[in-house]
């Protein structure tokens, strides 16, 4: 019995070696056990593939990641012109709503690069520049029936940026743009001789600047709402000259005032 038995032992253990051979020869299904499990041939051969399938995955991971990411841009970016195509609700004489959403209708597609060409709108307004779709988008020039001429940057159907703008009477503002309106820091100049140069907000003089007339008076100071309002200098052609506070366009408030042949007032 003894001599069977350890004849009947040996084989098992022969069979047991044999299948944690087989056991470290395959990839471990274990996310634990992706790395080898012992020093040898078999391991050795395991590291390589397991290595070759990582690097494998690695690359098809970022594909997916960059195919994922281009998505999320078109449609953040469809999402974003579907949003402009509603919003014309900033309406001045000549950049008009109906004008603002009449290539907004599905005649242009989002989907369409940047391009340049001319439209004619209803209105008989004519537009000649950059296109995203079917809004005005980069730069161009806008000439209207009555002669009035934009020339400048647009972004998303709306005069933004740097521009400028060619009145009928023959007036110029120069600077920038937002919301189809002067904002921000720009240039007027009208056919008279005079001459702003300062803050704007909403096409009116808003914040600081300076104001000079042909006869030779000057302004500097605030502005609120199109108005003087706040402290200023005021430099009369005379050489007069009064320094203080304003309201709604008219001197208002503690200040002084020196004129030409010497005599001052404070208070």
């Amino acid at each position: 019995m003894g001599a069977e038995c350890a004849s009947t032992c040996v084989s098992k253990e022969e069979q047991t070696n044999e299948q944690i051979d087989d056991l470290y020869s395959k990839p471990s299904k274990s996310p634990n056990n992706r790395r080898g499990h012992r020093a040898g041939g078999s391991n050795a051969q395991f590291a390589t593939v397991t290595r070759g399938e990582s690097n494998e995955m690695t690359e098809v991971d970022v594909m997916k990641v960059v195919r994922a990411q281009s998505m999320m841009r078109g449609f953040l970016e469809r999402k974003r012109y579907s949003k402009k195509q509603m919003e014309h609700e900033s309406t001045t004489k000549y950049f008009t709503k109906e004008e603002g959403k009449e290539t907004t209708n599905g005649q242009f597609s989002s989907d369409q690069s940047e391009q340049e060409r001319n439209y004619t709108y209803k209105s008989g307004a004519v537009f000649n520049g950059m296109w995203k779709g079917g809004l005005r988008h980069g730069k161009g020039q806008m000439t209207w029936p009555d002669g009035a001429r934009y020339d400048g940057e647009w972004s998303y159907n709306m005069a933004a940026g740097k521009g400028k703008f060619f009145h009928v009477g023959g007036d110029i503002y120069d600077g920038k743009w937002a919301n189809n309106k002067a904002n921000g820091y720009g240039t007027y100049m009208n056919t008279k001789g005079a001459r702003y140069e300062g803050s704007w907000k909403d096409d009116q003089q808003h914040g600081d600047g300076v104001e000079n007339w042909a006869e030779g008076a000057k302004y500097e100071g605030k502005y609120v709402n199109g108005l003087k309002e706040g402290h200023g200098k005021y430099t009369y052609a005379d050489g007069s000259v009064y320094e203080g506070e304003w309201m709604l366009n008219k001197i208002d408030g503690y200040g002084s005032q020196v004129w030409a042949d010497g005599k001052s007032y404070f208070g």
